[in-house]
């Protein structure tokens, strides 16, 4: 089903949550259990909890269509950085995590028309 883009998906919300499904569904394939997803609070927000390979990554998800001058990684602003290790901190005390080894993903998904499947690729400990 994530694979399912119609052209209804223009607005920002819907692109985004297509490309976290797809990013979701990646790491399933290379045996990643899904912890959370879109978890909020109100330093920001991570886009996906997983645990997988010995440790738990909090993964920022990010989508750019063609034409875009920027690589995905690279609209990660340290601010952003900030946020996504502040909101970790909290999800690993939530959830009495904190003796658990951590890292920071980025998962980037881009689509050109062209092509059918869109192509991502995972930044393994990005920041």
């Amino acid at each position: 089903q994530c694979l399912k883009r119609t052209k209804k998906m223009a607005k920002t919300k819907e692109v985004g949550r297509w490309a976290e499904c797809i990013a979701a569904h990646f790491l399933n394939i290379k045996g990643f259990k899904i912890l959370s997803r879109n978890f909020n609070t109100r330093f920001g927000e991570i886009d996906i909890v997983a645990q997988g390979d010995g440790v738990i990554a909090f993964v920022e998800v990010r989508f750019r269509g063609k034409g875009s001058y920027l690589l995905p990684e690279e609209t990660i602003t340290y601010k952003k950085q900030q946020r996504i290790k502040t909101a970790a901190s909290i999800y690993m005390n939530s959830f009495d995590l904190t003796d658990a080894n951590v890292r920071f993903d980025v998962i980037c998904v881009s689509k050109d028309k062209w092509f059918m499947l869109p192509n991502v690729r995972h930044i393994v400990d990005a920041f």
